[in-house]
């Protein structure tokens, strides 16, 4: 302790460093600049504006005010402004008039903070002294714009953060605390120790405080403005009055057209119809699994008769989502893995956790990540049951049947991670093998029925909710829905296959050189019909380093199969697989259905991570593994907080 107390200190020191120079430099640089001298600031027209003036957006929704007679040297630019914005910032674009360009050029598009003090200026690097500056806002055709304040070279005041400097702080302290040949690689990890259950149980709670930081990122997520997001409470309300159907009356131009699913034709006719919502012989349903319904949505409505808030259903989602990944990763270390250092498991649980795809749930917490994060939970969870269950040579029944209900569930709420349950084979092949050659067959049978009874009575629920509502138990009314395109004749494609999983697994993220330092890819692809797709960072794999370790599989085959790791290895990665060919085939591309199928990849990835590790016993062997393993983090780590910053 007396050796990390120094370091601690010394490390707020550099957190604090990093805060007031770096963070705010700008700071520093502006008490460079000049005063500002008188200049003008006049309309479009050349009329004059005195501060506080308002604009009226054109048919573009475009206000234009140019700053005059500058005549000096201008380092930045304040911008005081009032108006409709989107997300809280302004879209500025500036042209410029200086000593080496007596004619206006443009200035890259950039933004400026509707309420935020510090973002309210721009840096300007202009050529010789400053002329004008021709500035244009992206507001709202016909509403108002009020120019509150502006100025030049004005000294901007120190935006010190208390969460940046504590983030600062953590960040520098997992760097150092995890380098190749720390300490930490030196101590095994022991399930047992209270020192270490704690330090994870600290690790966890970060990660669930910067999701719910994150989660906090879009305020219109928290009260959502669409209709549409209001669904689960809608069919809440449904259930207290016995039916399944939206009490939404669809409109009599959707009930007389041929084909309502057929969106460019209800654009032409301009019918008016509920987005994103199940239409089907003249109802409107909700086509998301029913489960978060049931556990969030009807219990808060009977109690509050509010509707419930789906982020907060989403972050509890999530924090089960984190502690199932730690006691899953945890069974496995404690059962094939023994001698794991604890830095291993630490890396590992941070890896496994980002690789679940929990960024993409709270990135924003949207309605549509309900249904999806709550199967995620349940898998998780379901897959720990099941590894307690196998843990003796006697099955647990209280654990197979409590794995085998979570894992049933899933299907009520995003049936596509049903595959999850195959995983049920790979886990009890050995006592499968044992009753195939005719020992314990009547504990097998028993055994079955316990594993197969939750199967069967959710799937009698669910296919009676299908045969409802759809006339059909295999029906969950997906292609119902009232979107973009015709889902009912969308049909299966072999030829969507090849770019959907590029575009999912190995598309590579387009970094650029400014700030957020990444941008959307383009998905343009040759493919001769409709793709559906929205704005992509990259594939699965790019943002997900570790789970490259997939690749050396083949270099632990012998020590996987004496663990009887193999198969659960090998076929959740073919099921990762199934998955995501079905969300190209039925869905599209969407960057949040990561978390449908980055489970899948991830847990054999770190199967194998740990299996390496045991591997690696000669001191060489170990600084390469500590090293791959180390940078595979960082790696993980930088471009998710990219992606953040982007998003």
């Amino acid at each position: 302790m007396k050796h990390i107390l120094p370091k601690c200190i010394l490390f707020a020191i550099i957190a604090l460093a990093i805060e007031l120079f770096g963070f705010n430099f700008r700071t520093f640089e502006s008490l460079t600049f000049s005063p500002a001298q008188r200049w003008t600031l006049t309309d479009a027209a050349g009329a004059k504006l005195p501060m506080g003036s308002c604009l009226t957006g054109d048919e573009n929704g475009e206000a234009v005010f140019v700053i005059e007679n500058i005549g000096q040297t201008a380092g930045n630019l304040y911008l005081d402004l009032e108006g409709p914005s989107s997300d809280g910032f302004f879209a500025i674009k500036i042209k410029a008039r200086d000593e080496g360009n007596n004619q206006y050029y443009s200035l890259p598009e950039t933004a400026v903070s509707a309420v935020r003090e510090a973002d309210k200026y721009i840096r300007l690097n202009l050529s010789g002294k400053a002329k004008s500056l021709r500035v244009t806002v992206k507001t709202e055709a016909g509403e108002e714009l009020i120019i509150k304040n502006v100025d030049i070279n004005r000294i901007r005041p120190l935006d010190l953060s208390p969460v940046r400097i504590a983030a600062t702080f953590f960040i520098i302290v997992v760097l150092w605390g995890l380098r190749p040949g720390a300490p930490v690689y030196a101590i095994k990890y022991n399930p047992k120790d209270a020192f270490q259950t704690g330090l994870l149980i600290c690790l966890m709670a970060a990660f669930l405080g910067g999701c719910i930081g994150i989660s906090q990122g879009d305020p219109r997520y928290c009260d959502p403005p669409w209709a549409h997001h209001y669904q689960y409470h809608q069919l809440a309300v449904s259930l207290t009055e016995g039916h399944f159907y939206l009490d939404i009356e669809p409109s009599e131009d959707l009930m007389a057209m041929e084909n309502p699913y057929d969106n460019n034709q209800r654009d032409a006719d301009q019918v008016e119809f509920q987005w994103d919502t199940a239409y089907f012989n003249g109802k409107y349903y909700s086509y998301f699994g029913i489960l978060p319904v049931f556990v969030y949505y009807l219990p808060y409505y009977l109690i509050t008769g509010q509707a419930f808030p789906t982020y907060v259903g989403i972050l509890i989602n999530v924090a089960f989502i984190i502690a199932g990944a730690y006691f899953l990763l945890r069974s496995l270390a404690r059962k094939y893995f023994p001698n794991t250092s604890l830095g291993v498991f630490i890396l590992c649980q941070c890896m496994f956790i980002l690789g679940c795809g929990t960024l993409l749930i709270v990135n924003p917490p949207t309605f549509y990540n309900m249904p999806g994060s709550m199967a995620l939970a349940l898998t998780l969870w379901g897959l720990y049951f099941w590894l307690r269950a196998a843990k003796n040579p006697r099955i647990h029944p209280g654990f197979l049947s409590l794995g085998a209900l979570l894992m049933a569930l899933v299907a009520a709420s995003r049936p596509q991670m049903l595959v999850g349950s195959f995983l049920i084979i790979p886990i009890f092949w050995g006592h499968i093998k044992s009753a195939l050659s005719g020992k314990q067959f009547r504990t097998f049978v028993l055994n079955f029925v316990q594993a197969a009874l939750p199967y069967m009575i959710v799937a009698a629920l669910v296919m009676y909710y299908n045969f409802a509502r759809f006339g059909s138990p295999f029906d969950f009314g997906a292609n119902y829905n009232l979107t973009t395109n015709d889902m009912t004749h969308r049909g299966f494609h072999l030829d969507r296959l090849p770019f959907g999983i590029f575009a999912y697994l190995f598309q590579t993220p387009s970094l650029i050189g400014h700030f957020p330092f990444m941008s959307s890819v383009s998905l343009q692809n040759t493919y001769q019909g409709m793709t559906i797709a929205e704005t992509m960072y990259g594939g699965f794999f790019w943002f997900n380093c570790g789970a490259m370790a997939l690749v050396f599989l083949g270099n632990v085959k012998r020590e996987l199969k004496e663990k009887k790791l193999w198969l659960l290895s090998i076929l959740s990665a073919v099921m990762a697989v199934i998955v995501v060919c079905a969300d190209v085939e039925l869905a599209g591309i969407l960057q949040r259905y990561g978390s449908d199928f980055g489970l899948f990849f991830i847990l054999p990835a770190v199967i194998c991570i740990l299996a390496l590790g045991e591997k690696a016993t000669n001191g060489d062997g170990q600084k390469i593994y500590q090293k791959a393993l180390y940078l595979s983090f960082i790696w993980t780590a930088g471009i998710n907080f990219v992606w953040l910053l982007a998003k």
